[in-house]
């Protein structure tokens, strides 16, 4: 039987983030992971934390002041952050810690008992735990040099033609991008000092806080990140999106979790493929979009990241206040999220559905990925989330990758993501196909829903930097013209081509969206 213990809702606490110190790989931090004991990837939460979103007539004001002395009278420590106008996330621990002193089973217990309780209040509209999500990704050690899913698009092969190619090389004919288009990532970060980025024109940077992008990990053991060694220091946010990396042993995020997880280095893979890094400058890769100001937002650290996290992450991209943290001066016009957790999205709305729904209103076009189970999406977030354009993985032949895509009638449109498991010379090994792009210390291949959203956010930086009549929308109407020009400018594919899978509208088509019609 879990403790019995009474939920309230404690006084919002605002605080700065202390200055950032320099990140490195896998800093001694202290604490212990939160989620070990857990049993199931499957509904992942951070115990004894939820997220509760009062209604419009709520006297929430009144409410705070008057359950703060509740709060001191029951011996809980209050960590509560505002997220949304009357949307809060809390921290309900006891003094010595249900996560300290009982089991991974009664934490979650106990946590889902503060959930009931508190949708069960006449002036609550929502309540919910703080899932994690994690990044979309299925890592390989090989590299493939040859950037197969820019390639122009074609059945038959000749040079610079894919069967899986995006008519990259006829787009940029038309247009390179431009830098005033802003695409912030929030995924891990980036790294900055890869030659790649290093003095990188469209790596977003400056002196003044938030202007390199900003790393909004609350969890300090999570964060990894040497600015919460700093003594007294009790936030891990800070001005530094630097990835200073999220391996773990065996088992550190659950029980299901039987072998260790090596470094990803994913927000970086990521951003090098919407164009973060030097093209057209004779080494390395190429970017989608040659000129484009990339801001890396980093909420994914050890283990994944929490809902709040995310969701501040998204807000604070899109150029809206979030307490506690500096400005966006870059605000996001392409918002890309290969991230994602095993949920719908109704099971997010009063964090992620809220806070992708602000950012669309303030301008920002929200791009996901599917997920990497094969399954349908619409059992996940943000795959699953209104107002988004959710990305599936076609590989070089054009093809759904029926071995790890999600599918389903969320999709909107597949891009290339690789298949580092298929075999089509039919020669007994893996043809190790995927995207290549930006890890520390050099290139790699990858292959992932991850690795083909950001092929559409790039494709759509081209779309906004060749057409003034599609930038100059406000609101919702940009996300509605650039999600349907997206879908009528796709490479139709059949049913076969999809595994008989709703897998969207088929395969984007970067010169064709440029020329599409409003």
């Amino acid at each position: 039987m879990s403790l019995t213990r009474t939920f309230i809702v404690p006084a919002v606490v605002m605080s700065v983030a202390a200055p950032s110190a320099t990140a490195q790989d896998n800093v001694a931090i202290p604490g212990k992971s939160p989620f070990a004991g857990q049993t199931s990837r499957e509904g992942r939460i951070m115990p004894d934390m939820v997220v509760v979103k009062f209604k419009p007539e709520a006297d929430v004001k009144n409410f705070l002041a008057r359950d703060l002395a509740t709060a001191t009278a029951n011996n809980l420590t209050a960590v509560p952050e505002q997220i949304g106008l009357r949307t809060f996330v809390l921290s309900l621990k006891p003094a010595f810690g249900v996560t300290a002193t009982g089991s991974a089973e009664e934490a979650v217990s106990n946590t889902l008992e503060a959930v009931k309780a508190f949708k069960e209040r006449p002036d609550v509209a929502a309540a919910e735990p703080v899932y994690i999500a994690e990044h979309f990704i299925v890592p390989n050690d090989a590299l493939f040099p040859t950037q197969w899913h820019y390639m122009n698009y074609s059945t038959t092969a000749g040079p610079n033609q894919s069967r899986g190619g995006i008519n990259l090389p006829k787009a940029w004919d038309i247009t390179t991008g431009s830098s005033d288009v802003v695409v912030a990532v929030v995924d891990t970060g980036i790294l900055p000092d890869e030659p790649e980025f290093k003095g990188s024109p469209n790596l977003a940077s400056g002196a003044t806080p938030g202007a390199r992008g900003f790393d909004f990990i609350t969890d300090p053991w999570m964060a990894n990140d040497a600015s919460t060694a700093v003594a007294g220091n009790t936030s891990s946010w800070d001005a530094d999106p630097t990835d200073p990396g999220d391996a773990v042993p065996a088992f550190e995020c659950g029980t299901w979790q039987y072998r260790a997880i090596p470094n990803s280095w994913h927000g970086s893979h990521v951003s090098g493929t919407v164009g973060a890094g030097k093209t057209n400058d004779g080494k390395g890769i190429a970017g989608v979009a040659w000129k484009v100001k990339v801001v890396p937002v980093r909420v994914l650290g050890r283990c994944g990241g929490t809902t709040p996290d995310i969701a501040k992450g998204i807000l604070w991209a899109a150029g809206i206040t979030v307490p506690g943290a500096a400005q966006n001066p870059n605000k996001a016009d392409i918002i890309n999220m290969s991230l994602g957790g095993a949920q719908p999205c109704t099971d997010v709305s009063a964090t992620i559905q809220d806070a992708i729904d602000q950012a669309t209103a303030n301008g920002s076009i929200v791009i996901v990925a599917a997920g990497n189970d094969a399954k349908d999406a619409a059992g996940y977030f943000p795959a699953s989330c209104k107002n988004v354009i959710t990305v599936a993985a076609n590989d070089q032949a054009g093809e759904l990758v029926n071995r790890y895509s999600n599918f389903g009638s969320t999709i909107d449109v597949m891009a290339p993501g690789g298949d580092l498991g298929r075999d089509d010379n039919v020669d007994g090994a893996p043809d190790n196909i995927g995207v290549v792009s930006v890890i520390k210390g050099g290139y790699e291949s990858y292959n992932g829903t991850s690795m083909a959203a950001p092929h559409v956010a790039g494709a759509v930086a081209l779309l906004l930097a060749k057409r003034p009549d599609v930038r100059n929308l406000q609101g919702f109407d940009r996300f509605k013209a650039v999600e349907k020009m997206l879908k009528a400018s796709a490479i139709p594919r059949t049913q076969t081509q999809c595994s008989s899978k709703p897998c969207g509208a088929g395969m984007l088509d970067i010169e064709a969206l440029l020329k599409a019609p409003q």
